[in-house]
């Protein structure tokens, strides 16, 4: 089972896209990067854009995500920092190390759980392989979240329940505790719900030592509410205090007032996590099989452990849907673009272990033409899913057809009109859809492509109702797209708008400066480098571009003069050092 594992790890390495994929991810890895090279618990620069953001109560932006997933990434930053690598491998080792590896343990105990039973070794390696390939444990694997981590913890509680539930021992009790309080650290609806469900059972089972396991939930909790209280400033996770989502240019915060009845939104989740775009039903058939496999167990296994694991699992199924559906937060009305698909991955793998019962009883050829069906659509799901990951499928609410338009559009393929109707026709923000496949060409250094789509975006942004779009982000890229193809007054008016709107943008306000310089306006491209050092006096790229400029106007002296400057003000700043240097030594910089 462990050669199964480090198969997977050996297939999914290499596809693990070395960027962020999704707002989701850049708030996990924003706050990495920030907690590793500043030791601030802050959003990075770089990652300011996530609309999955807090204001702290000091005016900070701050990732809403449960830190210690953001703490434990970066130490796995400062790690890959300290052997050497560049920060154009901090996304893929913490993507590695945070999702693929905790994927592929998941597998393994699965594997070592399903020998320990009576399924034989075919059925066994058979519901390990559907686990890998039809679950979205394998799409989750490739990208930066929770999810993985959830699921291995979730898989680790599910044998030492089973343990607990045969033997009064005060360590196993201890045990089943401290991972059951774990998981709230990482996933909070899936770990309430598990917290209070597994302290059921522990009341109803005389072999589980009560105080022993309520020392073991306590420890995790606590450092949960230490954690949050030390970085985020308050006790309670983020997404319990609505204030910090109140800021200027909060997505969330206009669904407050504007939210649908609650009797409608249950029923709008009701269908999206059954049968909807996002339905578990339409996602993952397989799980059908393998919840009436767990059903049967529950209902007529005669062993007691293996009874209280199939009615855990099943319980824990029900509640965590009734609590997805339930939810009473208007921000839930829609659940973003992957609500209840990520929130069920960690039960999965536990369902999973249920195959097997399912498998033995099946009789007649209708049911084994069912199940190979299932499986095949729960393969080509997965694998659409490892083109792009759930949390971005915003070219269409359909996640498999998102997937297949992203892969057409990353090799040159999708005709224009094709994309562009598929937006409008089934995406839920046709405005992010069409900004999100022109970044696919903007990645690919297809501006010609790239331009019209992110134009289109800002356009139609302006008649249909957004909620993550970000005009801005759509034009810093627009204006960069019509640079590189020399259209520098339009690129022009685009920077123009946008500083307007945002004078704070240091890097478009470079950007612009860099367009300003090669369509030959010498004296404002100096004007507007000007401006961004003085709204950040120490931006590096301001000042390449300020000593490129007065170097190439003959002004090498007020170069050397401005750094010097510089480098008395802050004798620490490195790139006025090396620019110095340069200049000094009659090299251009």
């Amino acid at each position: 089972m462990w050669g199964f594992s480090l198969l997977f790890l050996l297939i999914t390495a290499p596809l693990i896209k070395p960027y962020i994929l999704s707002p989701n991810d850049a708030s996990r890895f924003g706050a990495m990067v920030s907690l590793a090279e500043t030791g601030q618990y802050a959003l990075h620069p770089s990652m300011a854009w996530t609309i999955d953001r807090a204001l702290r109560d000091d005016g900070v932006f701050i990732s809403d995500k449960p830190p210690l997933l953001n703490v434990i990434g970066a130490g796995v930053i400062a790690a890959t920092s300290a052997v050497g690598l560049g920060p154009e491998w901090h996304v893929w080792t913490v993507t590695f190390v945070l999702s693929a590896l905790p994927a592929a343990l998941t597998l393994a105990l699965l594997g070592m759980m399903l020998c320990g039973t009576a399924a034989g070794l075919r059925l066994s390696l058979l519901t390990l392989a559907l686990c890998a390939l039809t679950t979205l444990l394998t799409p989750y694997a490739l990208t930066l979240s929770n999810h993985c981590v959830t699921a291995l913890l979730v898989m680790a509680l599910v044998p030492v329940l089973r343990r607990a539930s045969i033997t009064a021992g005060a360590w196993t009790a201890f045990l089943l505790g401290l991972i059951c309080g774990s998981i709230s650290l990482f996933d909070i609806p899936t770990g309430i719900v598990l917290l209070g469900l597994t302290a059921l059972f522990a009341l109803i089972t005389p072999s589980i030592r009560t105080l022993p396991f309520l020392v073991g939930i306590l420890l995790p909790v606590a450092l949960g509410f230490a954690l949050n209280r030390v970085l985020t400033h308050c006790w309670l996770p983020v997404y319990f205090h609505s204030e910090l989502y109140d800021y200027p240019g909060s997505a969330w915060a206009f669904h407050t007032p504007d939210a649908p009845p609650y009797p409608l939104r249950v029923l709008r989740l009701l269908i999206m996590l059954t049968v909807g775009s996002l339905g578990v039903l339409v996602m993952w058939p397989l799980g059908i099989f393998a919840a009436i496999g767990c059903w049967r167990l529950g209902r007529g296994e005669e062993r007691a452990e293996n009874r209280v694991v199939a009615r855990w699992t099943l319980a824990a199924w029900g509640l965590l849907l009734a609590a997805l559906v339930l939810n009473p937060s208007p921000r839930g009305a829609d659940g973003g673009s992957g609500y209840g698909l990520r929130w069920v991955i960690a039960l999965m793998p536990p369902l999973m272990l249920f195959l097997p019962t399912a498998l033995r009883t099946m009789r007649g050829w209708g049911l084994r033409t069912l199940f190979a069906l299932a499986s095949v659509w729960g393969m080509a799901i997965v694998a659409l899913g490892m083109v792009n990951p759930w949390p971005a499928n915003t070219i269409s609410r359909f996640p498999p057809l998102h997937n297949l338009s992203t892969a057409l559009a990353e090799r040159n393929a999708l005709p224009p009109r094709l994309g562009s109707g598929i937006i409008r026709l089934t995406a839920r923000e046709p405005a992010l859809g069409l900004f999100d496949l022109g970044m696919i060409h903007f990645r690919a250094g297809r501006y010609y492509e790239a331009a019209p789509l992110l134009r289109d975006s800002i356009l139609t942004a302006e008649i249909t109702e957004t909620h993550q779009f970000d005009p801005n982000l759509a034009r810093y890229y627009l204006g960069i797209s019509l640079t590189e193809l020399e259209l520098y007054s339009l690129a022009d008016d685009v920077y123009r708008t946008l500083l307007t709107d945002d004078p704070g943008n240091i890097g478009a306000r470079n950007n612009h400066a860099r367009c300003l310089l090669a369509w030959g306006q010498i004296d404002a491209a100096l004007a507007e480098v000007e401006e961004a050092l003085r709204r950040d006096p120490g931006n590096q790229s301001s000042w390449r571009l300020l000593v490129h400029i007065l170097d190439l106007t003959g002004q090498r002296d007020l170069a050397v003069e401005r750094l010097e400057a510089r480098l008395a003000e802050n004798p620490e700043d490195e790139t006025a050092a090396s620019l110095l240097g340069s200049l000094r030594s009659t090299e251009s910089p």
